[in-house]
């Protein structure tokens, strides 16, 4: 079995390795895909009975304001640190899925459409499994926050990267 599975890591490696070479943007997006999605089931703990998905569904934190109350009245700022954390993170895959638009050569307006989609529906896909897992809780918070990250970032790669290569000079012929 090991040697059969050498000749497709070897492939996949050698993929991975066109596939940075040729559009970076888009490699790197995948495998952040890949990681965030991976690390939001760890620890794969499954819900198997319907009493833990309902229980599950009790521990659910449907509203943004429930779950801020919670937060200020405690002494640290962690889970505060976390959510931003994790947002950023999404804002990272945001402008890597517009970049990897803009490499394909779409123009920005459709690129930011394709990232801002491709982002959504793993912030959406991601935080709904999130009641399937035992030791997980949905927060509607982060719902929110890791979209308005996504958003940011692709927004940043269309428009503001955008400018600055607009902007840059442009050489001069001196001939």
């Amino acid at each position: 079995m090991g040697f059969g599975l050498q000749g497709t890591i070897q492939a996949a490696i050698e993929r991975l390795r066109r596939e940075l070479a040729d559009r970076p943007f888009a490699a790197a997006a995948s495998i952040l895909t890949l990681a965030l999605f991976v690390y939001s089931l760890v620890p794969f703990d499954f819900v198997m009975t319907t009493d833990a998905l309902h229980a599950s569904f009790g521990r659910a934190r449907w509203g943004f304001m429930s779950n801020l109350s919670q937060m200020v009245g405690m002494t640290t700022l962690s889970p505060i640190a976390w959510q931003l954390i994790s947002a950023g993170w999404f804002s990272v895959l945001g402008y890597l899925f517009a970049m990897a638009g803009r490499e394909r050569g779409r123009n920005p307006v459709f690129s930011l459409a394709s990232a801002l989609l491709d982002g959504l529906i793993l912030v959406v896909l991601v935080e709904f499994m999130q009641p399937f897992i035992r030791s997980h809780t949905f927060d509607a918070s982060l719902l929110m926050l890791r979209s308005l990250g996504l958003i940011l970032g692709a927004w940043y790669a269309v428009f503001m990267m955008m400018d600055t290569t607009s902007r840059a000079p442009q050489p001069t012929d001196r001939s």
